[in-house]
């Protein structure tokens, strides 16, 4: 089974009919990533292609990234990969189903703090052990959005230590 993964915004399991997903803002989408001024109404598109999924940009102001690189023309998905919409990040997944039940889990743990899709995403590089830096590379922010992200997610949960994030992490299936 495919998914896309977007934290606690929840997950979208892919229909192996549907030809094509398009994400962005507009309500009429198949993934809407929110209410993101940096996101376009029809932002991307995932579409089956000889077997596979790829992404593609749909002419977006801001562009999609596929794993940090720029959409400059469709690129396949493999499992594992990140689409970045605007501020959100979306995991492409082939799963089982033990795997959805457990994303599902990890989405209602992330709903249990309010956390956004955002927060849980460095959250999870969090708990990989990156650092600041490192997460802001990742996620194309700067080291204070990322500290200011980390502060929201501290406050929303309680936990002040970078180890009480990580076990939170863990605990909620986020990382092992």
């Amino acid at each position: 089974m495919e998914v896309l993964n977007r934290g606690s915004a929840g997950v979208h399991v892919i229909n192996p009919s549907a030809p094509r997903l398009v994400i962005g803002r507009s309500r009429t989408c198949d993934v809407v990533v929110g209410n993101d001024p940096s996101v376009s109404r029809q932002h991307a598109a995932v579409e089956r292609f000889d077997g596979y999924l790829r992404v593609r940009d749909l002419g977006s102001s801001n562009g999609t990234f596929l794993n940090g690189v720029k959409v400059d023309a469709p690129r396949r998905l493999n499992s594992g990969d990140t689409i970045a919409v605007g501020a959100a990040v979306i995991e492409y997944a082939v799963v089982d189903e033990t795997d959805l039940d457990h994303l599902t889990t990890q989405t209602a743990a992330a709903d249990e703090y309010g956390l956004s899709a955002r927060e849980v995403d460095l959250l999870r590089l969090l708990a990989c052990g990156l650092t600041d830096q490192e997460i802001a590379a990742r996620l194309t922010l700067s080291i204070s959005t990322v500290r200011s992200h980390l502060d929201r997610i501290r406050d929303k949960t309680g936990k002040r230590r970078r180890t009480q994030l990580v076990a939170l992490a863990i605990a909620m299936g986020l990382a092992s």
